[in-house]
């Protein structure tokens, strides 16, 4: 499979409907987890359910019942892509440093999350890390090697309580087609697509998860 077989509107839709599907109050929910959590502290429900203007019973149950909401002490610190730590994939966000599940997170996190982000990353193939800006509504600056690639999978299924190790373990930035190549020749049903592109089915991704509410919605700025 490539992407010019799949195309990049059917493949954002995929990983759309991958996702839980989420009504009006599970976007505002979910738009308010990013941004809290992009303030760099774990995020209490009482929190969530302020922002998003809901019942905090409402808000608990919701979290309850999505996969891929990591707590501490009762407490979010990874949610949907966004951690604050232990991923390998580095995001700095108003001089905080964030972490990403996967390399494409660091595609799509910053529209959710209305700021750009400076990232940092790893070729697993070579060693060199990789550089970008992502700047919400605008794209891809200042990226570092220009050639840089990404690996990419097909949702197959519903993402899950596995979804690190199912998805996210595969999707990586790599210095070049050629370091990419040498990956996915070694990792099944995986392909490599440019990071412009990584980006794209980011944008379509989150309007079709989000849609409205990601207009509608105004970050707030974060207080240091």
């Amino acid at each position: 499979m490539a992407i010019d077989e799949l195309g990049v509107e059917q493949l954002a839709a995929e990983l759309a409907n991958a996702m839980p599907s989420l009504d009006d109050a599970g976007q505002r929910v979910a738009l308010a987890t990013y941004r809290l959590l992009a303030n760099g502290d774990p995020v209490a429900a009482e929190q969530v359910a302020d922002r998003a203007g809901l019942a905090v019973g409402d808000v608990r149950q919701l979290l309850e019942e999505w996969p891929g909401v990591y707590l501490r002490a009762g407490e979010i610190i990874g949610f949907w892509g966004l951690a604050l730590a232990d991923m390998p994939h580095v995001l700095r966000v108003g001089g905080r440093e964030l972490r990403a599940w996967c390399a494409w997170d660091t595609l799509f996190l910053p529209e959710l999350i209305g700021q750009a982000a400076e990232v940092e990353s790893t070729c697993p193939t070579t060693g060199d890390t990789i550089r970008l800006e992502v700047v919400p509504g605008d794209g891809v600056h200042e990226l570092s090697p220009a050639t840089a690639v990404l690996s990419f999978l097909r949702p197959d299924r519903p993402f899950d309580a596995d979804l690190v190790m199912s998805f996210c373990h595969f999707v990586h930035f790599f210095r070049d087609e050629a370091a990419a190549e040498a990956w996915t020749a070694k990792h099944s049903n995986t392909f490599a697509i440019s990071v412009a592109q990584g980006f794209e089915i980011g944008h379509l991704s989150n309007r079709r998860k989000f849609g409205r509410a990601l207009d509608d919605s105004t970050p707030r700025s974060v207080v240091t």
